[in-house]
């Protein structure tokens, strides 16, 4: 993901049923995996960008740490999330950085 793909989703600055915002946090199947099923369940291509703090209504920019971003491994993440569906749902991460340097997963 390029950081103007990235930005066109941090500008919408809603959730949607394409969109989910969580906030910084470290990889835990637990608690993505239902968001992931939900959105294996849409046609079109769903993302969820991992480091959007809610700010009352609103959400805000706050991008995650070295530690945080480093629990995204992809092939873990696979491994652990198999255990929720069968076929295995397709997803894909990936650590864009937006305009003012801040990375995201």
């Amino acid at each position: 993901m390029t950081t103007e793909e990235l930005e066109e989703l941090l500008v919408a600055g809603a959730e949607g049923p394409r969109l989910d915002y969580k906030g910084p946090c470290k990889w835990h199947v637990n608690f993505f995996a239902k968001d992931i099923l939900a959105m294996a369940n849409m046609e079109d291509v769903s993302s969820i960008v991992i480091g959007m703090a809610e700010d009352g209504n609103d959400y805000k920019r706050v991008g995650l740490n070295e530690e945080e971003l480093a629990s995204f491994k992809y092939d873990d993440m696979r491994d652990q999330f198999s255990k929720f569906a069968q076929p295995m749902v397709d997803f894909t991460v990936a650590f864009p950085t937006d305009k003012g340097g801040l990375k995201y997963a």
